[in-house]
């Protein structure tokens, strides 16, 4: 079973056992998704500094899949806060990413090959969602 050593520091995957980052939605390994008992409480989640307003942000193909939601959100990615303009609400199931994370994620699905719509799924684990991200 998946146990998490220390929630705020890393996540053992309950498929491979790696030792994951408590940033990781998914192991690292072998993609299985983190367990919902390995995510770090709200007052013991790492916060991750954003760059500064200036700096330049990935941006996500602009196919229809996701809109600004319009209030900022935690992403369950990072588990930062994201201002409206910086985070990211995917249509197919209304979950909340911030724009660098969901872009990182996708650009990885994208590099491994995983882009048929049962693989580039939302990779919300809280709750567990699987929905496709084409539109």
């Amino acid at each position: 079973p998946a146990a998490s050593l220390h929630p705020a520091v890393q996540w053992s995957c309950s498929v491979c056992t790696l030792l994951n980052s408590p940033t990781d939605a998914a192991c690292a390994m072998c993609n299985t998704l983190r367990p919902l008992e390995a995510r770090p409480p709200a007052s013991k989640r790492p916060r991750i500094e954003k760059p500064p307003s200036g700096a330049s942000k990935p941006s996500l193909h602009p196919t229809g899949a996701w809109r600004r939601p319009e209030s900022s959100v935690e992403c369950p990615i990072c588990l930062c806060d994201a201002a409206p303009e910086e985070a990211v609400s995917l249509k197919s199931c209304q979950h909340n990413f911030c724009e660098a994370c969901i872009s990182h994620f996708i650009k990885g699905k994208v590099e491994s090959g995983e882009v048929l719509p049962r693989q580039l799924v939302c990779p919300s684990v809280d709750p567990l969602c699987g929905k496709s991200l084409h539109a």
